[in-house]
C-alpha cells in the first residue's frame, strides 16, 4: 500500500524509487530517469485507454491484475481480468484468466530496471513493482467511470506475491 500513496508526478516517484534501491544498496546507481518515466505514463495511459475502449472490462470482473515477467531485455507487463478475488489466496490470479489478458507493449523504463535485477533480485521487483504502480495510479484517474468497473488491482510477478493496491471504484481508490 505505501507504493500507492507516492506523490503523484513523475520526478517524484523516480526520486522515491531510486532513493529506496539506494538505500539497501549505496553502491547501485540511480538509474531511473524522470523524463523516461513521464514518456512511460503517457503510453501506459493511452494503450489502456485503446484497451479498455476496444473491449471494456465486463461488470461481472472483480479483480485485475497486472502481471510482471522477465524477459531477456527487461519486464514485460500484462492486465488480466478476473470474476473470482481473494484477499487470502493469490490463486485467483492464476491462468486460465476469464479472459486472455491484454499484453502491454515494451516499455524503456523496465528496460531501465534490468540493471537493478543484476545486482539483487529483490531491488528488481521492488522497482518494477513500484514503476507498474505509478502507472496505474497515474492513468486510472484519467479513466472514465464506466470504462473500469468496482474492481481490486494487484501487481506482481507471474512467480512471486501479488501487491494489492486498494479497490478501484467510480469514486477513486479505497482501502
Amino acid at each position: 500500500m505505501w507504493l500507492r500513496k507516492m506523490q503523484p508526478g513523475a520526478p517524484s516517484a523516480v526520486d522515491c524509487l531510486n532513493r529506496t534501491a539506494g538505500s539497501r544498496y549505496p553502491s547501485l546507481e540511480p538509474i531511473l530517469d524522470a523524463a523516461e518515466l513521464q514518456r512511460t505514463a503517457v503510453d501506459f495511459n493511452q494503450w489502456l485507454a485503446e484497451e479498455l475502449n476496444k473491449k471494456p472490462v465486463p461488470s461481472r470482473t472483480r479483480a485485475l491484475n497486472f502481471g510482471l515477467f522477465e524477459k531477456e531485455t527487461g519486464v514485460g507487463l500484462y492486465m488480466a481480468e478476473s470474476k473470482e478475488w481473494d484477499s487470502e489466496d493469490d490463486d485467483w490470479a492464476c491462468p486460465p484468466y476469464d479472459e486472455p489478458a491484454r499484453y502491454a507493449p515494451r516499455f524503456k523504463v523496465y528496460d531501465q530496471v534490468q540493471q537493478w535485477f543484476q545486482v539483487n533480485k529483490d531491488v528488481g521487483v521492488l522497482g518494477s513493482i513500484g514503476i507498474t504502480t505509478f502507472l496505474i495510479i497515474s492513468a486510472f484517474p484519467r479513466l472514465h467511470p464506466r470504462q473500469l468497473p468496482d474492481v481490486w488491482v494487484t501487481t506482481g510477478f507471474d512467480d512471486g506475491e501479488l501487491y494489492r493496491m486498494g479497490r478501484w471504484t467510480k469514486d477513486g481508490w479505497s482501502e
